[in-house]
């Protein structure tokens, strides 16, 4: 965050109509429709719509009385006696998880736990495309990974078979580098005051002053007069002034002397590399905010402080999310090869109408859960107010040949909406390039 000029408020006020948690804001754009993917009827898509269909998986379950309930979710679910592992692979012909005592075999005390073989999950005698495992004994703290052996979905049944090492999609806690995930009860680990800690939604009824700020942005400046540079716990700091002195105040003070409604934060789940855009694991707060970014339990807590501190203040917390793509080194695609980002016809490119080189595949049935069982948690177990969808246009797609646009972004707001109605999507559709190319979205407008 750069203090030239005390009185420039780099922010966007939204009309009553346009923070509706029913409706998203797709209006950063100038034309929109350009943005929407058109497919291929290509026999990949043919072979993923039969495997959603056969295979869908959303961790829920119908009763004998015709009630949904809440089944055995998908990652690793863990007790101090045991903890279970589920991991969906339809293509694959063998998974195994690997067991470590730290998250880098560099580490003084790094060792080797065990490796385990999963079995398929069977329902009423029928594989529904999940592989599990239930290890008993204490696992918290200790981090794993899956060794899996599949086909790309086209070839499943065949020997063309590939060996991956990945950590867990649903990872909740990974290791510094992302690539390993860590055992924890995300719930057991909160700051002080977190059960206290309520939402702060966005108020539909008046116009919302919405500030988007990146958290490293928010505090990396020499003259902020914030001490933890470019961290999550910047946030939590009362009373700073620009260049530690004089009457101007930096930090959380001056977004709300700015009059300051929302706070919108650029993307923080688990990036790969430096680039925020490229999510590694979308359900891990990003470790290099942390004050330890080795410790996975430090980056859980002083995530949630962050958050917590922006609600005290007052303000709303949007949440940024590219759903829309993903790393090269995202774990979806290595779980289920040519299963979650569009390819081309003959499957020798992934295709791309942002910029970004992994799109991610909204039209397909588990991916769109993924997205929402991501949001609902982050809701849930991070307290955040919204979300902001980047490249929001490529969540609807059409197919050649077809004017019909298939909505899915509806779908996705009214599954949100089923766990909580207060909860704001809107969006931007800038592609990498223009992104690139400007330091806030919010300056044109």
């Amino acid at each position: 965050m750069k203090y030239l000029n005390f009185k420039k408020i780099i922010a966007v006020v939204l009309s009553i109509g346009m923070v509706f948690s029913s409706s998203a804001v797709t209006g950063f754009a100038a034309d929109n429709s350009k943005k929407i993917p058109t497919l291929p009827n290509s026999y990949i898509n043919k072979v993923a719509e039969d495997i959603d269909n056969e295979y869908f998986y959303d961790g829920t379950y119908v009763d004998d009385w015709g009630h949904t309930r809440k089944g055995r979710q998908l990652g690793a679910t863990y007790t101090k006696q045991s903890t279970e592992f589920l991991l969906w692979a339809p293509a694959a012909i063998d998974v195994k998880v690997n067991i470590y005592a730290t998250g880098d075999d560099n580490d003084s005390n790094a060792r080797d736990i065990g490796t385990y073989v999963l079995e398929k999950m069977l329902v009423n005698g029928e594989w529904n495309g999940i592989w599990t495992i239930t290890i008993v004994g204490e696992c918290g703290g200790l981090y794993y990974d899956y060794t899996i052996t599949t086909t790309d979905i086209t070839h499943i049944g065949s020997d063309r078979t590939t060996k991956y090492k990945i950590q867990d999609p649903y990872s909740v806690a990974v290791s510094k580098d992302g690539k390993r995930s860590y055992i924890t009860d995300t719930s057991s680990v909160s700051p002080e005051g977190w059960d206290s800690d309520r939402h702060v939604y966005v108020d539909s009824t008046k116009a919302n002053t919405v500030y988007k700020i990146s958290v490293k942005d928010f505090s990396s400046d020499t003259a902020s007069g914030m001490t933890a540079g470019g961290k999550y716990s910047a946030f939590t700091e009362k009373g700073t002034k620009l260049n530690s002195a004089g009457e101007l105040v930096s930090g959380i003070d001056y977004l709300k002397e700015l009059g300051v409604t929302t706070v919108q934060l650029a993307p923080f789940a688990d990036f790969d590399g430096d680039s925020e855009y490229e999510i590694l694991n979308y359900n891990v707060p990003e470790a290099s905010y942390a004050s330890n970014p080795s410790d996975s339990k430090t980056v859980i807590k002083e995530c949630k402080e962050m958050i917590q501190a922006l609600h005290s203040a007052g303000f709303s917390v949007v949440m940024e999310m590219p759903y829309t793509h993903a790393s090269e080194e995202n774990p979806l695609e290595k779980s289920v090869p040519w299963f979650y980002y569009r390819l081309n016809t003959d499957a020798t490119r992934y295709t791309t109408n942002t910029g970004y080189s992994n799109e991610l595949a909204t039209e397909r049935m588990m991916y769109r859960s993924y997205m929402v069982n991501s949001m609902k948690y982050w809701a849930e177990e991070y307290h955040i107010d919204g979300f902001s969808l980047d490249l929001i246009d490529c969540v609807n797609v059409k197919y050649k040949g077809s004017s019909h646009v298939y909505k899915w972004l509806d779908e996705i707001k009214t599954s949100l909406a089923k766990e909580d109605a207060n909860l704001v999507i809107w969006g931007d559709n800038y592609t990498k390039e223009e992104r690139q190319n400007k330091t806030s979205i919010f300056f044109k407008l």
